[in-house]
């Protein structure tokens, strides 16, 4: 039985890697345990899904019900603030970094006895942007805290290989709830899809593609940092 970690996933990218990830897998041996605040009823669960309702910023992440053994984790919250760097507070430097690195270094400290118990090779996969490749305006915020995970992640490949693989993927915009406020403005929006050189931006099946095709333990990746970003970051 394998066992996949994913903090986040009730919709947009993560939905559409959970989606992916049992849809490649015998249902019958794949169990994601997904931790969100909700969690759609119209979506079916089936037995592949474990949802434990969870908001990680309020809430202390208990292991109790997991198996001895993980075979992967996917950390997925996010935000996307836009703001001069002029009209930012130092509280919310803090605020972004808490949640996008943070939190994610106290659950994969208790995730870590459980990787390492793992019959394969497991992956830890987190997620960046394309901002820290390619510079831009008013992305101060994003950068500070998606730069932190991109340089954690190629440390960490190197503290625990072989036993433990570490990847990274970082998008560009990519049409989920969670960017409504840009693609749901039509010249936004054709602004964005104007910078990338495929001329559209990334559907979250794009991204749940990759994710699942990296915690597959046949994967000779670790230390990576993926840029499916439609030729943004050249």
């Amino acid at each position: 039985m394998k066992n996949f970690v994913f903090i986040g996933g009730s919709y947009g990218i993560g939905f559409s890697a959970i989606s992916e990830l049992i849809s490649k897998n015998d249902k019958k041996n794949i169990k994601v345990h997904v931790y969100s605040r909700s969690w759609d009823d119209g979506k079916n669960r089936g037995e592949a899904i474990v949802y434990n309702p969870f908001d990680v910023l309020k809430d202390e992440f208990d292991t109790s019900g997991l198996p001895s053994a993980i075979d992967g984790f996917v950390y997925l919250p996010g935000t996307i603030k836009l703001k001069p760097f002029n009209s930012l507070k130092v509280e919310d430097f803090m605020e972004d970094i808490n949640l996008n690195f943070m939190k994610m270094v106290l659950i994969l400290k208790k995730l870590i006895p459980h990787l390492k118990k793992s019959e394969h090779v497991p992956c830890v996969l987190l997620f960046s942007s394309v901002v820290i490749e390619r510079g831009m305006p008013f992305h101060s915020l994003v950068g500070a805290s998606k730069g932190a995970i991109e340089g954690f992640v190629k440390n960490m490949a190197m503290e625990y290989a072989p036993k433990i693989r570490f990847n990274c993927i970082a998008p560009s915009l990519t049409n989920t709830p969670l960017a409504s406020f840009i693609t749901s403005n039509p010249k936004v929006l054709e602004t964005s899809i104007q910078k990338h050189p495929l001329k559209r931006i990334a559907a979250p099946e794009d991204i749940g593609k990759l994710v699942s095709f990296l915690l597959n333990e046949d994967s000779y990746m670790t230390g990576q940092v993926f840029h499916p970003d439609g030729g943004m970051s050249g």
